[in-house]
């Protein structure tokens, strides 16, 4: 009993790792007419349900800009030449 609940644990964990590995997928598409409309096809069975996440253009600029100002902030000081010189050593 103790074998087959593992091996049922165990085809579980497999399958979900094998779709969540496969399945996560971030694509382009354009809005058009009340529609997206995606630049690729998808490996997916007809009438799948799916989860859509919108990240217009705008806002993927926003934050790259953001994310870039802060990493500036972190590896542009002064402080850190110490690191450059133990590595120059």
């Amino acid at each position: 009993m103790a074998e087959r609940a593992r091996n049922a644990r165990s085809v579980t964990f497999n399958v979900l790792l094998r779709y969540s590995s496969i399945m996560i997928k971030t694509v382009d598409a354009i809005y058009e007419d009340g529609k997206l409309v995606l630049q690729q096809p998808l490996p997916l069975p007809e009438h799948a349900h799916v989860r859509v996440t919108i990240d217009t253009d705008m806002e993927r600029e926003a934050w790259l800009k953001l994310s870039e100002e802060s990493l500036k902030k972190v590896w542009d000081n002064d402080a850190d030449d110490v690191f450059n010189d133990l590595l120059q050593k």
